[in-house]
């Protein structure tokens, strides 16, 4: 069996005196995704938020690789571990086309000679099924879900080995929803990044995830293969959260075992 990817093991996290996060534990493997669910307010997105650096635990431990990743990481673990956000605003800079921010991503962590920085960039939005004349405009031209994929390009292009996916599809409607699922998988297959999605969205999480983790009030209270959990749940939230389940989205009619392809 191969090393984990990812482990996260004993991690608390609180804001002030309230414990958002306590002793959760679990790993991903090398290319593997897995869905990290509960309603608002349990604690998934400060699990992610941790996870990718942008807060400090206030114990426990995070291994990327086997390297251990502290408060203070250095350029190349921040590049392993990128984050795609609910609002892709959150991470493009309004006044940067694409083309431009991946550009300067490639020349400041040197990721290819000068010479070969506009080649790097065209790979780039071909693995995102951008195209360059769209890469070229402010985001403020683009549609919700072409500047989704302008996020998720300023993530794949630092090579991660671990993308954390905050509710990644939920400002989207339906049919921009499944493209964008469609790439994550499509991402897995031919560059091998593990993910970690954060969503409230059983129905995402069955169609898009291999395993799944159910948060309820800072801990995991069920875990394993989505066939499993979200058909024979065990725990009782777990049951609860399914039955809330609205109507399927069409993304979601396939399961994860039959991805629709890219």
């Amino acid at each position: 069996m191969s090393a984990p990817l990812l482990k996260v093991d004993g991690l608390r996290v609180e804001y002030g005196r309230t414990v958002a996060v306590n002793d959760v534990s679990f790993e991903v493997a090398p290319g593997e995704i897995v869905g990290l669910v509960g309603e608002s307010g349990s604690g998934k997105t400060t699990i992610g938020r941790a996870v990718a650096g942008f807060l400090t635990p206030g114990a426990g431990s995070i291994d990327l690789a086997g390297d251990r990743l502290g408060a203070t990481r250095s350029l190349a673990q921040r590049r392993g571990v990128q984050m795609v956000f609910q609002d892709p605003y959150l991470s493009l800079n309004p006044r940067l086309s694409t083309w431009s921010m991946l550009r300067e991503l490639v020349t400041v962590h040197r990721l290819a000679p000068k010479a070969q920085v506009d080649d790097f960039v065209r790979t780039v939005l071909g693995e995102v099924a951008l195209t360059e004349e769209l890469a070229r405009v402010r985001p403020s031209r683009l549609s919700g879900g072409q500047r989704q994929r302008a996020a998720i390009a300023r993530a794949v292009v630092l090579r991660p080995q671990l993308i954390v996916a905050d509710e990644p599809t939920s400002a989207l409607d339906v049919s921009v929803q499944a493209s964008i699922l469609r790439l994550f998988a499509s991402l897995r297959t031919e560059l091998g990044v593990g993910f970690l999605v954060i969503s409230h969205d059983l129905s995402l999480v069955r169609f898009l995830c291999d395993s799944v983790l159910v948060m309820q009030d800072g801990e995991i209270v069920e875990r394993g293969p989505v066939a499993e959990v979200l058909t024979a749940p065990q725990h009782p939230y777990t049951q609860r959260l399914l039955k809330a389940v609205p109507r399927l989205p069409s993304y979601a009619k396939t399961s994860g075992n039959n991805r629709e392809k890219p």
